[in-house]
């Protein structure tokens, strides 16, 4: 066990080397963290310091050592062990089964132990996400749309998760290690890009509701099914004594403006356009001879060229683009009085002169 831990204990040293040598590309000031976070800042001699709660700030000089003292346990390590090196296996079989008690659904490695989590392998879904995992098992990273970072959660922002998981003891022996990823997806109950829903692993799809009414379900939608209509949908999965429910409207229609006078593409208005957006919660952004204008709301006056885009909270988007080219407005009456009293008091003074000039 005591060398077990020392070869958990190097695997740490490097993620912890790993995580910083990225920060440090990317960081040009400091960076706080939450309470029990990392955090990197830059020390009074301007170096990059990573304080881990616990360990206290790590120079890159610190990491670095550290780094060269956990590869150095690693190979007396596996020199004291064996010649062999260790043999992974990826994604081996698991018994999944619903664990009543906890409200988890838990996988059950081919060596005894296990991970759980309060949603199924594979599952879309909503809100936090949270692990727990036997003695054994341990995680250092996981991967959010692409990119590893590390940490075991609880997850909460929207996007699509690898989260790996070693039990690196296979059976008592140091050679052979588990390599379990976890996959899932946090999303929103509105969006524009689900579409194809596999059903989790251990698991199978019972009901479908579009738009309030039960769906017939086939043999291929029971694993793999196709939601390619807009609309609201309620589906729902049963295995290994659960059953997990997911729900969400599908949106892939772009947002529209009322616009008078009436509109088409690339029309030029000889007068003011008036626009209003006829779906709440969307964003207009306007641009007037390519460049961001700041106009009244709903109304443009203005000559120039115009792309107005407007976008909804899931990301559709539709653009208008015109011009407008109104002539100069006709004088008002209060202007034509204001000239002809102008014009009258000119008469009068020029009369007024004409009368009084003496010539000499």
């Amino acid at each position: 066990m005591r060398r077990y831990c020392s070869l958990f204990c190097c695997v740490i040293a490097l993620g912890f080397a790993l995580c910083f040598n990225s920060i440090a590309l990317a960081a040009d000031s400091d960076v706080p963290g939450e309470d029990g976070e990392s955090t990197v800042s830059r020390n009074e001699a301007g170096e990059m310091v990573l304080d881990v709660p616990g360990m206290g700030g790590l120079t890159q000089e610190d990491l670095d050592e550290l780094e060269g003292y956990a590869r150095q346990i690693a190979d007396e390590y596996l020199d004291r062990q064996s010649d062999r090196p260790m043999e992974i296996f990826r994604e081996p079989d698991t018994l999944m089964y619903y664990n009543t008690e906890y409200n988890n659904y838990r996988y059950i490695l081919p060596d005894g132990q296990w991970i759980e989590c309060n949603v199924p392998q594979g599952a879309f879904c909503r809100g936090e996400v949270r692990f727990a995992e036997s003695e054994a098992i341990t995680t250092l990273s996981y991967m959010k749309d692409g990119v590893v970072s590390a940490g075991n959660g609880p997850f909460l922002e929207n996007g699509s998760y690898v989260v790996t998981f070693w039990d690196l003891n296979v059976g008592g022996d140091v050679n052979k290690a588990y390599r379990y990823d976890f996959c899932f997806t946090i999303y929103s109950d509105h969006t524009m890009n689900l579409s194809h829903i596999q059903a989790p692993q251990g698991m199978e799809t019972v009901e479908v509701t579009y738009n309030g009414s039960e769906r017939e379900i086939s043999e291929q939608d029971k694993r793999f099914l196709q939601a390619n209509e807009d609309g609201s949908y309620r589906i729902a999965f049963e295995g290994g004594g659960g059953r997990y429910e997911m729900e969400f409207v599908r949106d892939t229609t772009p947002p529209a403006l009322a616009i008078t006078p009436e509109y088409r593409y690339g029309k030029e208005f000889d007068t003011t356009v008036h626009y209003r957006v006829t779906e709440y919660g969307t964003k207009v952004d306007v641009e007037r001879n390519y460049v961001t204008a700041e106009l009244p709301e709903g109304e443009i006056g203005v000559n120039g060229n115009y792309e107005i885009t407007v976008r909804d909270a899931v990301g559709n988007a539709r653009t208008y683009v015109f011009s407008v080219k109104a002539p100069l407005p006709l004088p008002g009456k209060q202007f034509l009085i204001l000239a002809l009293v102008g014009l009258l008091a000119a008469v009068g003074v020029a009369v007024y002169a004409g009368q009084n000039m003496r010539v000499r």
